[in-house]
């Protein structure tokens, strides 16, 4: 994961001056990079590239996009499981703290595992009654 943190003003000038910062990291280090992108030392910068698992905005702030990156590698996430908490159930991760994604989480855990159990029971009663009140050799010759 890393994103390319770019001068705003040299780019509006016409030059590229930027840098890849991998993530996760520092803090300081973010900042660090931010300071030596921007030539007025006013921070003036945007992020115009980026390898992610979620997708950002060039202003995305950097440290909360570092802060999701630690919270995805601390919680061993992928990018299918990010995308199935993005739209099956409407997670935005650019605007959720790391305890309410947990939270978030061990629910879906929990359901999910609810449901496969609820299935699962429900097909062997499924096979039962089929065994037991439809006669399979009768429809099948029908």
């Amino acid at each position: 994961m890393q994103i390319y943190i770019a001068d705003l003003q040299a780019y509006n000038s016409g030059y590229l001056k930027g840098e890849w910062i991998k993530l996760p990291t520092e803090e300081d280090d973010i900042q660090d990079a931010i300071l030596r992108q921007s030539q007025n030392v006013q921070s003036d910068f945007a992020i115009h590239d980026w390898e992610l698992p979620f997708e950002i905005s060039e202003y995305t702030n950097p440290l909360k996009i570092n802060e999701l990156c630690h919270t995805i590698q601390e919680l061993n996430l992928n990018k299918y499981l990010i995308q199935h908490l993005e739209y099956a159930y409407g997670v935005d991760l650019k605007n959720t703290d790391t305890y309410t994604l947990k939270n978030y989480l061990d629910n879906i855990y929990y359901y999910e595992n609810e449901q496969k159990e609820y299935l699962f029971n429900r097909k062997d009663m499924l096979e039962g009654l089929r065994s037991e009140y439809i006669n399979t050799k009768k429809v099948g010759n029908m």
